[in-house]
């Protein structure tokens, strides 16, 4: 063969087998089996690593968490520490040591902060030592020892005072008794009503009855109309007027048959009690 033919022939050999090779090549389709896709980082032309799977290793030097419910999860649980919600608060003592006289001395100091500091320690004396202490300094002959500490026990009762609050209503004390029946006012029920009520026969208390028997209301109604045809004209005249401010119906229905009576009839007050008692309740 010429030299001539023979680089003539060479080009069509190297493309016949080209195309032989080509055709015996598995394709680059989806379903090449082990392939792992690696996407291009752009102009760096490295690849991208791609997150581990699942199944992948614990990386070195991490401990695998215990499955829940298994033996050693709940192991770890009982190491761990309790909360403070789960430990009781430390209860308060019932008594404590109280310095009275030091207290009474603070309660008649001139100084109102000394005065309000002695308040504020009275307040942290347990409940059922501090009305010991309070039935101590209402005995106390200084009226500015009695009228501080009442006022600092007055915020402080509640319905359960109400056995001491019987006790100081014997005071021989005016201010202390005072003190007392206005704190007993504020938790009415039969017995404090009752208390209140046997006030109107006492001159002196009749004053006091009449207001706070009044700021009662309706409750106070039963134990008030009785005295209405009381026969003494001052307990009469009381109790009009404390069903005027806190009567109902029912107390205009008593009122109305008063005036029908004759010793009644020139009663003035009466008349006054009944129509402004009407006038309130119309306006209720």
């Amino acid at each position: 063969m010429s030299p001539m033919l023979f680089f003539r022939w060479i080009p069509c050999l190297v493309l016949a087998l080209a195309g032989g090779c080509s055709s015996g090549q598995p394709s680059g389709s989806d379903e090449t089996t082990g392939a792992v896709p690696v996407a291009d980082s752009g102009d760096t032309g490295g690849a991208v690593a791609l997150p581990a799977s699942p199944g992948s290793e614990t990386p070195a030097g991490v401990v695998p968490a215990a499955p829940a419910g298994s033996p050693a999860a709940e192991a770890e649980k009982a190491k761990e520490p309790e909360k403070d919600g789960d430990s009781e608060a430390p209860k308060p003592p019932s008594r404590i040591e109280v310095d009275v006289e030091g207290l009474a001395a603070a309660l008649q100091s001139p100084l109102a902060t000394q005065v309000f500091a002695a308040g504020e320690y009275f307040r942290q004396i347990p409940v059922g030592q501090r009305r010991e202490v309070l039935l101590q300094l209402s005995q106390h002959a200084d009226p500015n020892v009695r009228g501080n500490v009442w006022r600092v026990f007055t915020t402080l009762a509640t319905k359960e005072d109400l056995s001491v609050l019987s006790e100081a209503i014997l005071s021989p004390y005016s201010d202390v008794r005072i003190a007392a029946f206005e704190t007993m006012a504020r938790f009415p029920n039969a017995e404090t009503i009752d208390k209140l009520s046997k006030l109107l026969e006492t001159p002196d208390d009749r004053g006091l009855a009449t207001g706070l028997l009044s700021k009662i209301g309706p409750a106070c109604e039963s134990a008030v109309l009785p005295y209405a045809t009381h026969a003494d004209a001052e307990i009469r005249r009381a109790a009009w007027d404390i069903l005027t401010a806190a009567g109902t119906r029912k107390s205009v229905q008593a009122l109305e048959q008063l005036t029908t009576q004759p010793q009644y009839e020139k009663e003035e007050a009466l008349k006054r009690a009944l129509e402004q008692l009407r006038e309130r309740l119309r306006k209720a």
